[in-house]
Formats: C-alpha cells, structure tokens, sequence
C-alpha cells in the first residue's frame, strides 16, 4: 500500500495547491471546476488499483489457508484457530499492500510446520529438534521485520519471546496462527485511518463542488444583472438629455427630469443590492479557500504519515539497518548509475560466523542484541555514499559507489578485525563474533544478478577457507 498511494497523495497535494492559487487569484470559476474534476479522478483511479490489488492478494491467501486446513492431522483446536483466520482474511475490511509478502512467507512456514507434523512418523527423533529449530528461526527472522505501534508490537515481541522456547511442531503452528490474526487486526486499524482519511477528503470536495456550482451561477446572474442595469442607467441618461434637449417649457422638462431621477435611483439601488451579492460571493470563495488550506494540511499530516510507514518497509528493526527491499531498490539504482556512467561498483556480502551457534547456546535475546551491535557497528564504521543493509538472518550486504575491490579491501579488512576485537559480553560471557565476506566488482557485461552471486560464492568460500577473511570474486 506504502508504494501506491504515495505518488497519487503528492499529486493531490500540488492539485489542491493550484486549486487554492486559483482562487486566491480571482481565476474564472468555470476554470477552477477542471481541478476538482481531476483531484475525483485521482481518488477513483487510487481506489480502483488498491481494492484491484488487494482483492487478488486475499483470495490467494484465503486458498492457501483452506489448503492448510483440509490437511490431516491438525488438533481441533488448531483447525478452529486456522478457520478464525480465514473468516478475518474474507472481511470487507482488507489489509494494506506493504503487509501483504509477510503474511504470504507466514502462510509458507505454517506450510513446512505442518509437513512436519505430518512426517514425524519418518523423522529420527534426533533430527526433529534441528527441523524445529530451523523453522523457529525463519520465522523469529519474518517477525523481526514488522513494526507496529503500541498493543500489535507488544502482542509481537511476545511471539517472538514464545518462539525464542518453542521446542513442538504444535507450538509453531500455534504461533503462526497467533501471528496472522495480530497482523491482521493491525492491518484493519491503518486500513481504517486511510479510508476515514479518504472518506474526509471526498466530503470536502463534494461540499466544495457544490459551492462552486453554486457561486458559477451566482457569478453568471450577477454578471447578467450588472450589464442589464448599466444599460438601462445609459438608457435613463440618454433619455434625460433628450428630454432636456427636446423641451422648451420648465414646468413639463421638471416633471420628466424627476421621473427619470427616480428611474436613475432605482437603478443605483438595485446595484447596491448586486453590490451585496458580490460580498456574499467573496465570502464564500474565502470559506472555498480556507477549506482547501484546511484539506491541505491534512494531506500533509497523512502523506508525512505514508512517509513513516514508508521508512518503516524499508528498515530492517532488529538491527537499525536498511531491509532486504531497500537493497533491492538501492541496488538496481547503483548499478544502473555505474553501467551508464562506466562507474567502479563494488558488493560484499557478509555473514557473521557460527551465529546459529550463539542462538543455540545463549537463547535468541543474545542473537539479536549481537544483530544489533553489528549494525550499529556497520552504520558508524562505513562512508556516508555506502549503503548497508539487512539481508536476512545473519546475513548483511554491502554497496560501495566508485570503489574498486583494491581500494575497498583495506577498509573491509579492517571491518573484520573491528568486529573480532569487540568485546560482545552478554550476562557476563563473552561471546566470539567475527565475520566472513565476499567480495566482487561490477562488471560492464554481466547483470545485477550474476554479480550478487559473485559475491555471494565468494563469501562461501570464505567460509570453506575458514571464515573471518575477505574472498574476491
């Protein structure tokens, strides 16, 4: 959702700018109807894609969950969970668009957890617990990546806590479940705040439409009335001196000359009433504008809403660091700008080394404060042009604009042994963190993808050599 509404709201603003502009002006009000016309348009084409959107994402969700549920096997308690689930996605109230992907990689893992329920049977019981704890991992990794406000984000740290003890397929299943239905009522909340938002700003432009009808006419009758009686005062004048001209006794030219005066007055009277509804014209096109100041102000409030939602998508919230997405976006961007300007680009990826060791051996609290001192680490450590993110699990990347693998080295080198002298202490024990990287420079006649896994088989060899050193690709 983050992605869709925030060009059309930037465009509504600059409509409603021009909209009060014009009336600030004085602008022919037969003008200002076209920028009415088109703030409508934008909302209905808005509205259109979204609910487009989201229809298609829920069915294929509602179909993945009644996959689930046909499943053999599920506890009755599970399968009522499970059906909550579905009744909730089916609502007329849908969920925002940026939302959509985790619950898809939820609905995966809930996937796995009950293949595993279904081979238990066939598992050697000492292999079960590394399946559990490999799932619990995946989705401690998805959970991290949301950032609710208030009841949702204490309703998702406590599954993060349940997850970080969960040692049952049952226990994932039911934190799966727990996860869907929080993030759905959170969803239902921001999707409300934007359809009141919406609901407001249709109300506004509906009463503004019609004020507008109602001073075209208004400005139409008054322009009519104007002319009318500006003619019939020359009309008047005109007779006078004719009357004047024409008479060669007082007595009868005194009787016309009051005659006309008082058609003259009349006249003067009936245009100090237009007079009046010209004032009353003024006022309402004043009340127009102080609306739109009005409807302004609340567009701002709501795009420097999007603006945080926005940011939110795209930092990782364990760590501080850029996600996943943000990379992607990054780093098509970087590598277009070097290939059309035959710039050096260099990539690492990084991994922390023997991580599932410390989750396994200090529980998941010591792994994300670890997560947490790396990238506040990474932040400090890198130039202001470098871009660091998140990649997943334990896994970071790296952008380095106009570097070359020799003028890079050095420096991640000294990242290396930065992060190995660190003192991580966690209740007391110091935990031994180093770090393996991969490295590979942008090459004028490969793609994206192919130098991502350059870099990538380079960080696995780094691994096979040993780990914490650098291999170039």
């Amino acid at each position: 959702m983050s992605h869709a509404c925030k060009g059309q709201q930037t465009e509504l603003d600059n409509k409603l700018a021009a909209l009060r502009t014009s009336l600030k002006e004085n602008a022919d009000l037969e003008n200002i109807r076209p920028l009415t016309d088109q703030v409508e348009n934008l909302l209905q084409q808005a509205s259109a894609r979204i609910d487009a959107d989201l229809a298609q994402a829920k069915q294929s969700f509602f179909e993945s969950c009644s996959t689930l549920q046909r499943a053999r096997g599920l506890e009755p308690e599970t399968r009522r969970q499970l059906r909550a689930v579905i009744e909730q996605s089916q609502l007329p109230e849908t969920k925002l668009t940026h939302l959509l992907p985790h619950l898809s990689t939820l609905s995966e893992l809930y996937s796995q957890v009950l293949a595993n329920l279904h081979q238990q049977k066939g598992i050697e019981p000492q292999t079960l617990p590394k399946s559990v704890h490999a799932l619990s991992n995946a989705l401690l990794n998805v959970l991290s990546e949301f950032d609710f406000e208030a009841k949702a984000a204490q309703a998702i740290k406590e599954q993060r806590s349940a997850l970080a003890h969960a040692s049952k397929p049952e226990e994932l299943v039911t934190i799966c479940v727990d996860s869907m239905k929080i993030i759905i009522d959170a969803v239902k909340v921001e999707r409300t705040g934007s359809e009141q938002f919406l609901s407001r700003l249709n109300a506004s432009l509906d009463r503004i439409n019609q004020a507008l009808e109602q001073s075209v006419s208004t400005s139409a009758q008054l322009n009519q009335v104007q002319l009318e009686t500006e003619k019939q005062i020359r009309q008047q004048l005109s007779a006078l001196s004719q009357d004047v001209e024409a008479s060669d006794r007082l007595e009868p030219l005194k009787v016309q000359i009051a005659s006309r005066l008082e058609s003259i007055n009349d006249l003067l009277a009936k245009r100090s009433s237009n007079t009046e509804l010209e004032q009353k014209l003024e006022e309402s096109l004043q009340q127009m504008s102080k609306r739109l100041t009005e409807l302004e102000s609340e567009s701002k409030n709501y795009q420097t809403r999007l603006e945080e939602q926005r940011h939110k998508l795209y930092v990782d919230n364990l760590t501080g660091l850029k996600n996943r997405a943000a990379f992607d976006e990054r780093f098509e961007i970087e590598f277009e700008r070097a290939q059309r300007y035959q710039l050096p680009l260099t990539l690492a990826v990084m991994d922390l080394d023997h991580f599932k060791a410390i989750n396994d051996t200090y529980g998941h609290i010591a792994g994300d404060k670890t997560l947490g001192a790396v990238g506040k680490l990474l932040k400090q450590w890198l130039r202001a042009s470098d871009f660091v993110a998140r990649y997943g699990g334990e896994e970071f990347v790296l952008l380095l604009p106009q570097q070359t693998i020799a003028s890079s080295t050095p420096m991640l080198n000294k990242l290396c042994k930065k992060i190995a002298s660190i003192p991580f202490i966690y209740k007391g024990q110091k935990l031994n963190v180093t770090m393996s990287i991969g490295v590979a420079q942008a090459d004028p006649k490969e793609s994206r993808i192919a130098l991502f896994d350059r870099a990538d088989n380079a960080l696995y060899q780094a691994k096979n050599n040993g780990r914490n050193q650098i291999v170039t690709a």
